[in-house]
């Protein structure tokens, strides 16, 4: 691991963050970049509750390395995907396309 902030923060080998890249960062492509060291980010955009589950779940399988969520903030559903991410043991949320200080982002 280098020795910098960012990696020791997320526990990372290498201080890259790869994007949540919709239709393409499923548990496949992600625990791939999970496992060479970088921070991998499954791509949650276009992904229903189950098939959510199902990429977390592989992620947690295929993967022993620290990997995050992306959470589009303009899906009505976002607070419940935080829910379900957070559940499945996720503990590194990147948010995208939306403003997180919204009251109905924060489950309220």
């Amino acid at each position: 691991m280098l020795a910098n902030k960012l990696c020791q923060l997320l526990n990372i080998q290498y201080p890259v963050i790869q994007a949540g890249m919709v239709w393409v960062s499923d548990w496949h492509l992600s625990s791939a970049c999970s496992n060479s060291g970088i921070l991998r980010t499954l791509g949650l955009w276009s992904m229903g509750h189950e098939e959510i589950e199902l990429n977390i779940g592989k992620m947690n399988e295929h993967t022993k390395n620290p990997f995050a969520v992306n959470i589009p903030l303009l899906r009505p559903d976002a607070a419940d995907i935080v829910r379900i991410s957070h559940a499945a043991g996720v503990s590194i949320f990147i948010t995208s396309a939306g403003n997180a200080s919204c009251g109905r982002y924060r489950g309220q």
